[in-house]
C-alpha cells in the first residue's frame, strides 16, 4: 500500500530528468513547504504533472506525493490552490 502525502509548497526549481518508453516527460523537482522543510524528487514517470510543473516554478501549489522503499520521493499530482 502506497501511503500518500500532501503539502501545500513552493517549487523551486526544475530539471528534465526523462522521457518514459510512452513519450512522457519527467522532471526533478526541489520545493519548499511553508515550515521550511526543503524537498526533492521527480515526477512519476508517466504523470500528467511531468507536462505541467514547471508552470508552478515559484508558485505555491498542492503537491502529492510518495516515498518508495528506498526512499525517493514521487510526484503524483500538482494542482492550483483552491482561493
Amino acid at each position: 500500500m502506497i501511503k500518500q502525502k500532501r503539502v501545500i509548497a513552493t517549487i523551486t526549481a526544475t530539471s528534465y530528468k526523462c522521457t518514459s518508453f510512452y513519450g512522457n516527460p519527467s522532471h526533478w523537482v526541489w520545493f519548499t513547504d511553508a515550515e521550511g522543510r526543503e524537498y526533492y524528487g521527480h515526477t512519476a514517470s508517466d504523470a500528467a504533472c511531468g507536462y505541467s510543473v514547471t508552470n508552478y516554478l515559484n508558485k505555491p501549489a498542492e503537491i502529492v506525493y510518495h516515498y518508495t522503499r528506498r526512499g525517493t520521493l514521487i510526484i503524483e499530482f500538482i494542482n492550483d490552490i483552491k482561493k
